[in-house]
């Protein structure tokens, strides 16, 4: 890999589309009602003092180093073991949601099995090409992601109702906690194996590349989320299978274009590939450690 000073902007859009993964296509969470937003919000800032805490203890995991005795060898074995098993279960969830988007919304003659198989393929190929093809893609990704998130909130803009979300009438504690622990748990947390996956590409985490990668990425996120949530009220898209593609869907630009929620389809597949990618590129690194 290059040296990291190259790769700057490239591992901030990388770490940006990494957190939109999955959670764009689900967005928001089955428990949200109008203080969802602030849940959101709280989550957000937790999580950037979280991650800042353990960036230290993260590069000093997961660098490459010498082991002084089995022991420690056997410790570090074990957390690379972890490391991969989480990275493959968030792999896991992140295609499970996209591949039952896929099936109910844009292929559903299709068999699932086959556009499984077509989509780890691709994901797998991705993975074991070298890191700069991952990094390039992604910067190439978020910024027609980026735009395609702010247009759609622009033009979604005169349909909100400010109403539908809570921000003069604080929420108790424990609506705070209810709103903000599936943010932190499902979105914000799985944030730290792209910073592990930095570690095994550059040796080092960035705390540059951190602050404006989560930023980016909550921003962007948090557009998708407030587009549906001011269109369609909390409880109601949370009661929707995918809202943000159901809110995508009510944009018309003239006649020629009835119907807008094709666009979702890539900001899914672009977040969702780049995410698994990584997560399969973290599987490989632990592998290599542990049995390198």
């Amino acid at each position: 890999m290059n040296s990291k000073a190259n790769y700057t902007l490239h591992t901030i859009f990388l770490s940006a589309i990494f957190l939109m993964g999955n959670a764009v296509i689900i967005l928001p969470f089955p428990s949200a009602d109008d203080k969802t937003f602030l849940g959101y919000i709280f989550a957000f800032f937790v999580s950037l003092g979280v991650c800042f805490l353990l960036l230290p203890i993260l590069n000093n995991l997961y660098t490459k180093r010498n082991f002084k005795n089995s022991f420690q060898k056997a410790i570090f074995i074990a957390l690379y073991g972890v490391t991969a098993l989480l990275s493959a279960i968030e792999a896991y969830r992140c295609f499970y949601q996209y591949a039952d988007f896929v099936s109910k919304t844009v292929l559903p003659k299709v068999s699932p099995i086959l556009i499984s198989l077509i989509f780890i393929a691709i994901a797998i190929y991705l993975s074991f090409r070298h890191s700069s093809v991952i990094f390039k893609f992604s910067l190439f990704s978020f910024v027609l992601v980026f735009i395609a998130v702010a247009a759609f909130f622009i033009m979604s803009y005169k349909n909100f109702r400010l109403d539908n979300i809570s921000l003069l009438q604080l929420p108790t504690s424990k609506e705070l906690i209810k709103q903000t622990l599936p943010y932190l748990l499902k979105v914000f947390l799985p944030f730290l194996l792209v910073l592990i996956y930095q570690a095994c590409q550059f040796e080092r985490i960035g705390k540059k590349q951190t602050l404006w990668g989560l930023s980016l990425g909550g921003i962007t996120l948090c557009l998708t989320l407030l587009n549906s949530v001011l269109l369609f009220g909390a409880p109601f898209s949370a009661g929707l299978d995918f809202p943000y593609a159901s809110a995508i869907s009510t944009v018309t630009v003239g006649y020629l274009f009835s119907r807008m929620d094709g666009f979702s389809y890539f900001i899914y597949f672009a977040c969702c590939l780049i995410k698994i990618s990584v997560c399969i590129g973290i599987i490989k690194s632990m592998i290599k450690r542990i049995f390198g």
